[in-house]
């Protein structure tokens, strides 16, 4: 649980005859991390070389990207009917659908050929539909434009054969603004020209113009138009039909198109039904081969053999030996050992069920390196204590609570993980708020007078935060330097991996914090918050040698195994540098842990405010007593569920950053890459 799981490097020889098959099983078994074997190649570059698949996962990625297509062809279709279908058809058609729909497809592990056909005739067929489709929806957007225009004129009788010149006459269709179309007629009619003239009024802003004057007078008139900012209408086609008669040709030409729409519809969406599943699964067994021709890529191969490496549990080994055996039929060796200090080992955590959603936290900083500690179960009771001293109120903590059920019941990977993660907040919360007395933000009296009764004791368990603000900084830092200590003590365990002496380093800070500590406590009781009459010589008694120690500390770790005073003195500079910072270090990272004193106060003098704005607001919206008591449950619940959430993620946050900065730090590098098996997907 503390450390990562135990790994071993595998590498299997066996004959090329045999690849294929090996590589498949280790699929289904889903047990090694495969790794390239490159460092065999370099060693052996006559003999050994990359395997070469690229041919066939050119063609196995053809067919992937046809099948995809095919899918996104009947979402697309789907998405339209979808689009179409009123509300209480979507709530039928989701409780309608069969168990054989919502079943989870399984890929196999290979394709046939005639599968592959089946995809080279799905797939014309879906993309010749598609472009007709398109080219449907194309011709009915131009349509619609054009009617659009074209039916704003539909108040003239006029065929628009007639626009333009004729051997005499000029005919034209147009808008203009109301106020310069009365301005026009004026002024047309002072012009005394034999001109017909006809102006209709519309609602849309610009009332409608149709003129039909002598051709010897086009360019007075239209001169005159201009001027008053005629916008002349002058359609693409011409033909012998009025506007009302082209619109209604339009619209009938328009439902043809739908009509040949709703037709394609349908046979896509009977595509769908029929086709769906067997191509979902054709794509996933693609996706199977594709993954296993690019884990043949990192073998090692030669005319005859081929070698793979990888990782593997230790727990593993022997049921792996067995498959090897099995693939091969014997003919094959398969050798593990144990991983070197400078290899770049795979980790895969091994934390109980409880856990698994705080190992989402420790992986979002880093995954611990191979033989370092894994912080995840410390973490698992730390991080809810810390919040809870930030969020204490039993309210608070039980809506935390519930909201973590809620998201584990319908939420699925790391969202899921972190609703696992607050269900211990929740808990720890609830804790505090009964050591506070406060419940949904009230103290006993405020419950006593809001509710008629308490639900937490009259009197705080231990303490209020706001009546004792001085205990419960003190507490709060005590919390911090526990915390540290702990930290340090994981520091002495991945020590010890490496050197009993090096054990030195972590075990002189944890004398340097608590006997500093200790000291200053000490010192306070007996003399208050005057350092000069302290004992200072005490001080220096108790905390000179491990600051000595911490800056020989590199020194003593690498006895034996450095080369020269050079090397020596280099260490003695690395000892007293980290002995330097980690004094300063303790001082800033002890008071970083006031942040819980200082966000515990302001949890509860949110919930106080609120309590007061909620009775004010109440009374000024009147209403009668049951009135205020409706207004006083919902602006206070409503406010209550806002802060909860911004002051939830603030606290979580600031309890995450404890650990990040000033907890890992004292122990924790982490660096590693993750152990991925090799397995079906």
């Amino acid at each position: 649980m503390f450390w990562p799981k135990r790994m071993e490097k595998v590498e299997i020889l066996t004959l090329r005859d045999y690849r294929d098959p090996l590589i498949e099983e280790l699929q289904k078994a889903g047990l090694v991390h495969i790794d390239e074997a490159s460092q065999n190649i370099k060693d052996f570059p006559d003999f050994l070389a990359f395997s070469d698949a690229s041919e066939e996962k050119k063609n196995l990625r053809s067919y992937h990207l046809k099948s995809r297509r095919i899918l996104d062809i009947f979402d697309k279709i789907e998405e339209i009917t979808t689009e179409k279908e009123s509300f209480g058809e979507k709530i039928k058609n989701l409780f309608s659908s069969s168990d054989e729909e919502t079943k989870p497809v399984e890929p196999e592990l290979k394709v046939e050929t005639q599968e592959l056909d089946f995809i080279d005739e799905i797939v014309e067929e879906a993309k010749r539909l598609e472009n007709e489709y398109e080219d449907l929806r194309s011709q009915e957007k131009d349509l619609k434009s054009y009617k659009q225009k074209i039916e704003e004129y539909t108040r003239f009788e006029i065929p628009l054969s007639y626009l333009g010149e004729s051997e005499y006459t000029v005919t034209v269709m147009g808008k203009v603004s109301r106020e310069k179309g009365e301005i026009l007629l004026d002024e047309i009619q002072q012009k005394d020209l034999p001109i017909w003239i006809n102006i209709k009024k519309s609602e849309e802003g610009k009332d409608l113009l149709a003129a039909t004057f002598l051709k010897e007078n086009k360019e007075t008139v239209m001169g005159t138009l201009n001027q008053h900012d005629v916008e002349l209408f002058t359609p693409t086609e011409k033909p012998e039909k009025t506007p009302a008669q082209i619109v209604r040709e339009t619209e009938a030409k328009i439902k043809k198109i739908k009509e040949t729409q709703r037709n394609i519809i349908n046979r896509v969406s009977e595509m769908d039904s029929k086709h769906r599943r067997k191509t979902l699964k054709i794509k996933k067994t693609l996706e199977v081969m594709l993954d296993r021709k690019d884990t043949q890529e990192k073998i090692g191969e030669s005319t005859r053999a081929s070698l793979i490496e990888g990782w593997i549990p230790k727990q593993d080994s022997e049921k792996l030996r067995d498959i090897v055996e099995k693939a091969t039929n014997g003919i094959a060796l398969m050798e593990t050992r144990e991983p070197k200090e400078e290899e770049d080992t795979p980790v895969e955590l091994d934390n109980p069920s409880y856990f698994k959603g705080f190992e989402l936290l420790t992986s979002t900083y880093a995954l611990p390196r191979y033989n370092e500690v894994d912080p995840t179960a410390v973490m698992a009771l730390f991080l809810p204590l810390l919040f809870g001293v930030m969020f204490g109120d039993v309210g608070h903590g039980l809506i935390v609570l519930l909201a973590g059920l809620a998201v584990i019941k319908i939420a699925s990977g790391s969202i899921r993980d972190l609703g696992v993660v607050m269900i211990p907040l929740g808990i720890f919360s609830m804790i505090f708020g009964f050591i506070y007395g406060k419940f949904m933000g009230l103290t006993p009296s405020g419950q006593a007078e809001m509710l008629g009764f308490t639900l937490t004791p009259e009197h705080a368990l231990f303490l209020y935060p706001i009546d004792n603000p001085i205990t419960f900084l003190i507490i709060a830092l005590t919390f911090g330097i526990i915390h540290m200590t702990v930290g340090m003590g994981l520091d002495i365990l991945n020590k010890l991996k490496h050197s009993a002496r090096a054990t030195i380093i972590p075990i002189s800070k944890i004398w340097i914090l608590l006997g500093a500590a200790g000291l200053v406590a000490i010192s306070i009781l007996e003399h208050g918050m005057d350092p000069m009459a302290w004992n200072i010589p005490l001080f220096l008694a108790v905390l000179v040698p491990p600051v000595i120690l911490l800056a020989l500390g590199e020194l003593i770790a690498e006895l034996g195994h450095f080369e020269g005073p050079k090397e020596a003195v280099t260490l003695l500079g690395e000892g007293a540098f980290e002995a330097f910072h980690g004094v300063l270090s303790f001082v800033s990272n002890t008071i970083s842990y006031s942040r819980l004193f200082a966000l515990a106060l302001v949890h509860i003098g949110l919930f106080l405010a609120l309590v007061e704005v909620a009775e004010v607001f109440t009374q000024l919206s009147g209403g009668g007593a049951l009135g205020v008591a409706i207004g006083w449950i919902l602006f206070y619940s409503i406010a209550t569920l806002v802060i909860l959430a911004l002051d939830g993620i603030i606290v979580f946050l600031h309890s995450l950053r404890l650990h990040y900065y000033e907890w890992f730090e004292k122990f924790y590098s982490g660096g590693s890459r993750r152990f991925i098996p090799f397995k079906l997907k």
